[in-house]
């Protein structure tokens, strides 16, 4: 056990133990909001924006970027390929690798960019009691972008998260990430030129066999990457998680960003993870309505408008906890063989090979491991999961005990929980309910889980408004299931195998963790022995 423990180790692989686990500290975190309601919005936004870059490069313009790629031997290989197969001209196939760089290109402009930090000021002080980042992880990003390129990775639950993390660089004076976002957003009038001239660029959410499309967005991103000019931004998730749970990881970004790392264009790149935790969801009524099948509204700058009531609303705090900096060198060291990229022409586009795609893949799901390590858990996801157990109501002092249960149970496995030490058990509960009143309420000395009409959508169905209510709830609880997901199947193993040799218990622990693989993140290969 101890030998496989240091393999993984030296693979660059994550290793749990119970000591890691009960030891785990409580991370310093600063209220960036707490300056904010103190001192000027206006400047604030207008003060002097000298941003961190990486030492060895001078950021490029965006201009300067799409020139780059459209010159590109990548680009322009694939333009004489699609004209050889199409019989259509070079010049008509450059023309429309120059109309998709348009619609995908991101700007940056300092106007929007400073209209977007007094706004967001504006918002974020009316939405959200504070905004927690945790200074030791930002002085590491801070050192990491001046050092090596750098490849931000955040999980994904609210629209909010990456106006969120460009507030945060714009706070802090680090160059605001070029960001990845769907072509949903371009439609958005004003609202979508707005975010261009801030980073964002769009990527269409299929590109098909379109060959010219993925040569010009592959090499548009390692462009912006091997030039220094900014952090990119993207999910590994690739779309927000409706249920709060870690989704599957997607590989086509990542495979782009690695790509200039293995060609050995890029000595080193550091990932880093971004775990971020809302006490209160901005969509959390539109989530669950979505898993009951009710289509989701267009993105659309009117109905961004008509949402500004909930600038009325209490949405408490959000964490943003800023991981350490993985290095891609670090990680790849001793597992990959570098000579085949020596044997064909970098321009040449190439399939990956299945040491690539493994690693690739390996280096995912470790992103998403340490986005889920440092997530950070508060009262609500236990009570939650005590109503869940309970409907449709619970005594409040019942309630109270067992949620003081869960909370040492949760500490004790590691779970990284934010409780309110300054009140006491039943106050924290109070406060939770408080904050959350349009799901539970306290009536008579019972909390009782709301079944009333909520959101855009109206029913009489009293099954349609028990699974609506359900769903809510439920969203909240999974966040809590990582904690306990795999002590659940290594006592589910036990218990079925009525045995306590290691070899038994684990191979019907393997069976069930591969039942469960598409529900939960567990990390492929033998290093989850090691880990579980």
């Amino acid at each position: 056990m101890a030998a496989a423990a240091g393999a993984a180790a030296r693979r660059g692989l994550p290793v749990y133990s119970q000591k890691n686990l009960t030891s785990k500290k409580k991370y310093e975190f600063e209220d960036i909001l707490e300056e904010r309601r103190q001192s000027s919005d206006l400047r604030y936004a207008m003060k002097c924006y000298t941003p961190v870059v990486y030492k060895e490069l001078s950021p490029c313009k965006p201009s300067t970027i799409k020139s780059i790629v459209l010159q590109s031997e990548q680009v322009q290989y694939v333009i004489r390929q699609v004209s050889k197969e199409t019989g259509e001209s070079l010049d008509i196939i450059q023309e429309e690798a120059t109309e998709i760089l348009d619609e995908m290109g991101h700007g940056m402009n300092m106007g929007a960019v400073r209209f977007f930090a007094f706004a967001l000021s504006k918002i974020f002080k009316c939405l959200f009691k504070s905004v927690y980042i945790n200074e030791d992880g930002m002085q590491k990003l801070q050192q990491a972008i001046r050092e090596h390129p750098v490849v931000l990775l955040p999980s994904h639950r609210s629209y909010m998260d990456f106006l969120l993390l460009s507030y945060v660089f714009f706070s802090y004076d680090l160059a605001l990430p070029v960001i990845a976002a769907g072509i949903d957003f371009l439609g958005m009038k004003i609202v979508g030129e707005l975010l261009r001239k801030s980073g964002a660029f769009f990527m269409r959410r299929t590109f098909g066999g379109n060959k010219l499309y993925w040569a010009v967005f592959a090499e548009y991103v390692k462009c912006i990457l091997k030039n220094g000019h900014a952090p990119v931004e993207f999910y590994v998730e690739g779309t927000r998680s409706r249920t709060a749970k870690t989704l599957s990881p997607k590989f086509g970004l990542l495979n782009i960003v690695m790509d200039p790392f293995l060609k050995r264009e890029i000595f080193d790149i550091y990932l880093v993870p971004i775990s971020i935790s809302y006490e209160r969801v901005l969509e959390e009524f539109l989530y669950a309505y979505e898993l009951l099948g009710v289509p989701k509204p267009k993105e659309s700058t009117s109905g961004l408008l008509k949402a500004r009531k909930i600038l009325n609303e209490d949405f408490g705090n959000i964490h943003v906890h800023f991981g350490q900096p993985v290095s891609l060198r670090t990680l790849e060291a001793g597992r990959m063989n570098k000579y085949p990229f020596n044997l064909v022409p970098r321009h040449i586009p190439q399939k990956p090979s299945e040491e690539i795609q493994k690693f690739v893949t390996d280096v995912a799901y470790q992103i998403e491991l340490l986005q889920i390590e440092n997530m950070v858990l508060n009262p609500w996801v236990l009570i939650c999961t005590i109503l869940l157990q309970n409907l449709p109501a619970i005594d409040f002092e019942l309630l109270v005990e067992k949620t003081l249960w869960l909370k040492n149970l949760t500490q004790l496995f590691g779970g990284f929980l934010d409780w309110p030490d300054n009140l006491c058990a039943s106050k924290a509960v109070k406060s939770a309910l408080a904050l959350h009143s349009n799901i539970a309420s306290l009536v008579n000395g019972q909390v009782i889980v709301n079944n009333k009409e909520m959101g855009f959508v109206t029913t009489e169905d009293p099954v349609f408004r028990h699974a609506f209510s359900s769903l809510l709830c439920g969203s909240y609880r999974n966040q809590l299931l990582n904690v306990f997901v795999r002590p659940a199947l290594v006592a589910i193993a036990l218990q079925i195998t009525h045995s306590s040799r290691k070899e038994e218990v684990y191979n019907q622990f393997s069976f069930w963790r591969d039942v469960f693989s598409e529900e939960f993140i567990f990390f492929p290969g033998i290093s989850l022995k090691v880990n579980c």
